[in-house]
């Protein structure tokens, strides 16, 4: 039988980590301006930019809401495989990586507008939390 058991608190830890992690990623310290250019938004007029400014807080707030999603259903997916190390946990983070959120955003990159070094760059993003967060949930 399979088990679905979640830990909510280490759930909310990590979420707010990740989120931390993301902020300090996408920030001008790290990757913040390559991504502007990447992305297109260094060429944007000013208000466009305010625009997006306005909206960042819903972001941010719908962003969270998706990490303690994505991070509670990763938790009962490593309690269903019973993972039990690190390493474990580290692997399985890699395999949602690679094997599907990096296939699923593929297809911006194939039939939409995105820049192919944008998605490597998200990727790697996801490659840094999603293998943290397997390993500390595997053994928690």
């Amino acid at each position: 039988m399979l088990d679905f058991t979640i830990n909510y608190f280490w759930v909310v830890i990590l979420s707010v980590l990740a989120m931390g992690v993301g902020a300090l990623w996408y920030s001008p310290v790290m990757f913040g301006n390559l991504v502007m250019k990447l992305s297109g938004m260094d060429a944007m007029p000013p208000e466009k930019i305010a625009q997006m400014k306005k909206k960042a807080t819903k972001g941010y707030v719908v962003g969270f809401v998706g990490t303690l999603i994505m991070f509670a259903a990763f938790d009962m997916f490593l309690t269903s495989i019973q993972a039990s190390s690190l390493f474990e946990g580290a692997i399985a983070g890699l395999v949602l990586v690679f094997g599907f959120i990096g296939v699923a955003t593929l297809n911006h990159v194939l039939w939409g507008n995105d820049s192919p070094k944008l998605w490597l760059l998200n990727l790697a993003h996801y490659v840094v939390i999603l293998t943290v967060v397997g390993a500390v949930f595997a053994v928690v």
